[in-house]
Parts: structure tokens; C-alpha cells; sequence
């Protein structure tokens, strides 16, 4: 984009002064599309939309006019990317490159320092500028985006986990983030590892957000003693009837609260269980990958493969107590 930003521009002095636009602007606008074609193909369909980029400022030279030809070389830039997400990325940020390259272009172009200088000489430096600034448009098409689904699960954890929960999922991150590094050719044993760390995740914000306090139970242990206190105390039967209900009725909700915490208890079990499996595997899909000849070690393989059932049905068994 530089070589041709460069020449473009130079071959572009013919039409600037009848045309009333700066040389670079045409020259970078070609140069642009034609290396973006260069580069990645569909030239034809690409030089056809640096060339169309080159109108807006051929006809007007307000910003406005700049704008539309940046947002034309942007879609040059983009065409056939990978993705509709590329796409608009390329676009705009091809849009954005093309603005910035073009007022850097300008600048060197009506720089009293380089007014003394030869026409052609101008030309070629401003367009060489806007083409090497240019090259920033293409930036998104060699970009990655992939969102962690592992992370944005840990955001969502509460503040009230327990020290044991909290300490599990902390296990778990670590556990994901080698994986991460150590399995990135793996990817059957990493997504395995990925969905075994969000049950976890999932289960433990369950347990966060059910997280009774000591001092609630406290105060109903309080409340039905000072109900029995006035039951003994009440002469009316009318009375006692309707404290007696009441600390009844508060004598559910205990009842329910224990079940609540022997659930809760069988899940951290369970997330005890699921990230002791989670760790043998991870241990065992490093080993396996670790030595490129292990892979034709059946024993290894097949501890491998039972591994894996074990975090799938571990992780079953999550979802269900959470459930």
C-alpha cells in the first residue's frame, strides 16, 4: 500500500489541478483498495470500489466528502472477509484508518514545510503516508475475537460465597487457564474442560445466592422461644391458639432450612466430586499431549476416555442438585 500510495499519487497530478483535490487523496484511496485486493483477492471488484471511493473528493473537498470516500475504502477493504463480525469491524475501522491517513496525507501535502518542494516530490511522500497509515485498515482480518465463556461465568459469581466454595472455583480458573495454554491443540479435551469449570461456576452461584446467614437462623430460634414463652404465659385460649400457630408456622420454616442446607451440602459435595475429576483429566489430557508418541499408548487413551465419562457424568450429577 506504501509503493502504491506513492505511485498512485504521483500518477494522480494530471487530474488534481483540474479536479481541485489534493493528489494523495486519489492516490491513497486506489492504493488502498488495489493492495487490500493485492493481499486478499476479489482485485477487480476491489479496484472498481477504489475508484468510486476517489468521487466524493473529486467533486467536493469538505469533510463530508473525505468521510464517504474513508467509508468507501473501507468496504473495499472488507469485501469476502471471514465473518459478517470482520466485516463490520473491517469496515469500520478501515473507515476510521482512512480518515486519519488521509488528514496525515493532507498535512504533509499543504505543509509549508514541504511547499518548496518539487509537485511530484509532494505527491509521492503524502502518498506514501496515507498508504503506510492505511495498512491499519486491514488490522481486523488478521484479528481473533472469542468470547470466554468460562470468564464471563466467573463475573457472574456472587460476593456471599463461603471460603470452601470460593476456594473451588478458584481450582477450577487455575485448572482452565493451563488448559487454556497447555491443550490449545486439543480442543476435544479442552472444551470438555471448559464445560466441566462452568458447571462448576454455574452450581457454586447457586449456592451464593441461597447462602443463608447464621444470624438469620439465629433470630428464628429466638422468635419460636419467645413464642413458646408467651404460649405458657397466655390465660386465653384464643391467644395461645394463635401463638401456638404462629410458632408453627416458624417451625416450617426451620424444617425447610435444614433441607436447604443439607442440600447445600450435597452440591459442595458434589463440586468436590466434579473438580477432583476435572483435575484428573486435565492431568491426564496434558500427559497424552505432552509426548507426540503417546499417542498410540492404548492404556493412556483409554484412562483418557473413562477420565472424560467421569467429568460428563459428574457434571450431570451438578446440574441435577442443582436443579
Amino acid at each position: 500500500m506504501v509503493v502504491l500510495g506513492a505511485g498512485l499519487s504521483a500518477a494522480a497530478l494530471p487530474l488534481a489541478a483540474p479536479l481541485h483535490v489534493a493528489p494523495p487523496l486519489i492516490g491513497g484511496a486506489l492504493a488502498v483498495a488495489l493492495g487490500a485486493g493485492w493481499a486478499y483477492g476479489a482485485l477487480r471488484s476491489r479496484a472498481v470500489l477504489g475508484v468510486l471511493a476517489c468521487v466524493p473528493v473529486a467533486v467536493s473537498s469538505t469533510w463530508g466528502a473525505l468521510a464517504a470516500t474513508a467509508l468507501i475504502a473501507g468496504l473495499a477493504v472488507a469485501m469476502n472477509a471471514e465473518s459478517r463480525r470482520h466485516a463490520i469491524a473491517t469496515v469500520v475501522i478501515g473507515a476510521g484508518a482512512m480518515m486519519l491517513a488521509s488528514w496525515a496525507g493532507l498535512r504533509i501535502h499543504y505543509a509549508q514545510e514541504t511547499s518548496s518542494w518539487a509537485p511530484l516530490l509532494r505527491a509521492t511522500v503524502s502518498g506514501a503516508a496515507i498508504g503506510m497509515i492505511g495498512v491499519l485498515s486491514t488490522l481486523p482480518r488478521h484479528l481473533a475475537w472469542q468470547l470466554d465463556t468460562v470468564l464471563a461465568a466467573a463475573r457472574k459469581l456472587p460476593t456471599t460465597l463461603d471460603s470452601e466454595v470460593k476456594q473451588l472455583c478458584d481450582r477450577s480458573l487455575a485448572l482452565w487457564r493451563k488448559a487454556v495454554e497447555r491443550l490449545a491443540d486439543d480442543v476435544t479435551s479442552k472444551e470438555l474442560l471448559r464445560s466441566g469449570v462452568i458447571k462448576v461456576l454455574e452450581v457454586a452461584r447457586r449456592t451464593g445466592e441461597s447462602v443463608e446467614s447464621a444470624g438469620a437462623d439465629r433470630e428464628l430460634s429466638d422468635r419460636i422461644a419467645d413464642l413458646e414463652r408467651r404460649i405458657e404465659a397466655a390465660s386465653d385460649a384464643e391467644t395461645k391458639a394463635q401463638y401456638t400457630a404462629a410458632r408453627e408456622g416458624l417451625e416450617d420454616q426451620r424444617k425447610y432450612r435444614e433441607r436447604l442446607r443439607a442440600g447445600r451440602e450435597r452440591m459442595v459435595a458434589r463440586l468436590h466430586n466434579h473438580v477432583a475429576a476435572l483435575e484428573k483429566f486435565h492431568l491426564a489430557a496434558v500427559s497424552l499431549e505432552a509426548s507426540k508418541t503417546m499417542s498410540a499408548d492404548e492404556p493412556m487413551v483409554k484412562q483418557l476416555a473413562d477420565l472424560s465419562s467421569e467429568v460428563s457424568a459428574s457434571g450431570d450429577a451438578l446440574a441435577e442438585v442443582a436443579s
